[in-house]
């Protein structure tokens, strides 16, 4: 069975839980010698961790009671993710007899909180991931929390001052190498970080040729770390900052949407991953409503706007 320990280790019983269990009828009916909130934060109490059939958590204080079924829901996610990569790994079984494919863990990050979250990635690693999907939220939250910790790694990993800033304000998260480099070597996979490989690109989008250059990338001065794109996850290895971009052009514009870029008059482009999108003024509802008859509808959902309001004086 799987090591919670650490968990364990680091609860603290809120004062409103000591006062709700010192209303329980079973605990009022219960011999108990001295403070039952003493009882609950002796250092001494010693707890019992086994598998026998099920998980099994034994020790002398109350915390059992108060937590049993938080602890019972985490090991049975544990165990589904574990069950759900054993089941990826074993439907493509086939392939890799001919091709070395390695199932990665996708989903951890669509559970409710941060602790289900760990549980999820934790059992996908049991099962076999190549990754460890809670590693890149472990290793950036602090950073996205706190401006000042983002820069202060920038400048760990070698950027200036300036640059430190820019990368900042932009949404770049700076992960140095002794922070990143325990986390991947922990994981099957060195080669990705999160969900997503680092240095990962578009096809459909390409570099600019000399990205491929051994001389080139060679003639690059490299940094011990990586840098992560708040929104979207990826990662890339810190290298020197220059024209060159692992995303691709800045000009590139989704290829079947082609006519309907062409029906527009005047626009602005914003960076999203691997393509640019457009930014539309408009005056009017009306406006607004032409735009999206001409637009192409892939989805059944419809088609989803991002609105930005100007005042007018």
């Amino acid at each position: 069975m799987f090591d919670i320990y650490g968990i364990f280790s680091r609860l603290e019983p809120p004062n409103f839980l000591v006062e709700v269990l010192k209303k329980s009828k079973v605990i009022s009916k219960a011999d108990i010698d001295g403070d039952i909130k003493s009882l609950i934060e002796c250092p001494d109490n010693k707890y019992f961790l086994y598998e026998k059939e099920h998980f099994f958590w034994e020790e002398r204080s109350y915390w059992p009671l108060a937590y049993s079924t938080l602890f019972a829901q985490l090991t049975n996610i544990v165990k589904l993710f574990e069950i759900e990569l054993q089941n990826r790994n074993d439907e493509f079984s086939m392939f890799k007899k001919q091709i070395n494919v390695e199932i990665s863990s996708e989903y951890a990050r669509n559970l409710p909180t941060v602790l289900h979250y760990a549980m999820a990635s934790l059992g996908a690693w049991v099962g076999g991931s190549a990754n460890f999907q809670y590693f890149s939220h472990f290793a950036t939250k602090p950073q996205i929390e706190n401006n000042d910790t983002n820069i202060a790694y920038a400048k760990q990993i070698g950027y200036s001052d300036v640059l430190s800033k820019e990368f900042t304000v932009s949404g770049i998260i700076n992960i140095p190498a002794r922070l990143a480099l325990p986390l991947v070597s922990a994981q099957k996979n060195k080669s990705m970080f999160g969900s997503i490989g680092v240095n990962e690109f578009n096809i459909a989008n390409l570099p600019a040729e000399e990205i491929f250059s051994e001389d080139k990338y060679s003639a690059e001065k490299q940094y011990a770390g990586f840098l992560m794109d708040k929104y979207y996850r990826t990662v890339f290895t810190a290298r020197e900052s220059n024209n060159n971009a692992l995303y691709g052009a800045n000009s590139v514009l989704r290829d079947h949407y082609e006519e309907f870029y062409n029906s527009l008059k005047d626009y602005d482009l914003i960076r999203c991953k691997h393509y640019v999108h457009p930014v539309i003024e408009v005056s009017t509802y009306q406006e607004m409503e032409d735009i999206y008859q001409k637009s192409p509808v892939e989805e059944k959902e419809g088609c989803f706007f991002e609105v930005k309001l100007h005042s007018i004086h």
